[in-house]
This record gives C-alpha cells, structure tokens and sequence, in this order.
C-alpha cells in the first residue's frame, strides 16, 4: 500500500476517537472561561487558551500528522529520513566531521537528561510529600 493511502486510512480508522476524546476535553474546559466572579477572572484565559489548543490539535491530527508520516517514513528514494538511525550507526559515518560530533554523544546525553529528570521529579515529590 501506498504511504499516503495508509496515512489517509490510518486517519480514517482513528479519526472517530480523536474527534471524540477532543470533544470531551472542550467540555471539559470551555465552561472555565465562562466562570463568574474572582477566580472567573483568573480562569477565563485558562479556559479559552486550553479550548483552543484541543482545537488546534485536532486540526493537526487530521491534516499535518497523517502527511508528515507518509512523507518521512515511506519507503524508496523520495522518502526523507533522519541522518541517524536508533542506535546512531551505519548514517553517522556518512556525516561530515563537523555534524558527527553531534550524534556520537547521543545516547550518552539521553542518559543523562533522564537521570537529571528523574531525579528531579523524585526530590520535588519528596518535597511535596513532606509539607
């Protein structure tokens, strides 16, 4: 199958539960901009800006996903795919010097943002839980 016929199948097949889950998100948070009152102040830009992001968003899942997909990971020549494949081989050596410093340290910075990350989200809980 063609990439763009299974983007355009693809997004038929989940496009009823996107619509829905967006649908519930909106009733969700468009009555906040519709609140009276003090705290109304403070939640009506809340309200319309996170309405109009799942807006946003599900104009995006219909349209630019389902296009970029079928455009970067179809098969032959025409499709555009990253200099780097998973594991950061094999397209690398292809690199020019100055662009392969760039992706030798790959996963050595993956490991490192995860640690620094988890062990922020660890001490933040353990602070939260203490107070």
């Amino acid at each position: 199958m063609p990439p763009v016929q299974a983007a355009i199948e693809g997004t038929r097949e989940i496009g009823p539960a996107v619509t829905a889950t967006t649908i519930s998100l909106i009733a969700v948070f468009l009555p906040l901009a519709f609140m009276s009152g003090i705290v109304g102040q403070f939640m009506k830009s809340f309200g319309w800006t996170m309405a109009f992001a799942i807006a946003v968003s599900l104009i995006v899942s219909f349209t630019l996903t389902p296009s970029l997909s079928a455009r970067w990971l179809g098969g032959g020549r025409k499709a555009l795919r990253p200099a780097v494949d998973s594991l950061g081989h094999e397209e690398a050596r292809r690199l020019p010097p100055s662009r392969r410093s760039m992706t030798e340290g790959g996963s050595t910075t993956r490991w490192i943002t995860g640690t620094a990350g988890s062990s922020s989200t660890l001490c933040g809980a353990g602070g939260w839980s203490s107070s």
